[in-house]
């Protein structure tokens, strides 16, 4: 019965630190006063990627049937961005 008793403390210590939420992970790396790392992420974070203008337009216009239909017009009528990259002539 005293062993009983004396893990009920210890028990309700247990539950109530894993109940408490947890801290965020860091996304960069955490530095003291000194410069020293304190916390570093596990996985570094991913740059966000960029599509421009031109290389859309590059994959756009590399696809066959894109290609095959810009052949039947003119080049001169076309769009300057569609003309820049010298498809159809």
């Amino acid at each position: 019965m005293r062993r009983a008793l004396a893990l009920v403390p210890v028990a309700a210590f247990l539950f109530a630190a894993s109940a408490a939420p947890a801290a965020p992970l860091p996304t960069r790396p955490v530095y003291d006063a000194k410069g020293h790392i304190i916390e570093a992420p596990l996985v570094p974070a991913a740059e966000p990627v960029h599509l421009t203008q031109k290389r859309a337009l590059a994959i756009f216009l590399a696809t066959p049937k894109v290609r095959d239909w810009l052949k039947r017009y003119p080049a001169t009528k076309r769009p300057p961005t569609a003309r820049s990259t010298g498809t159809g002539r």
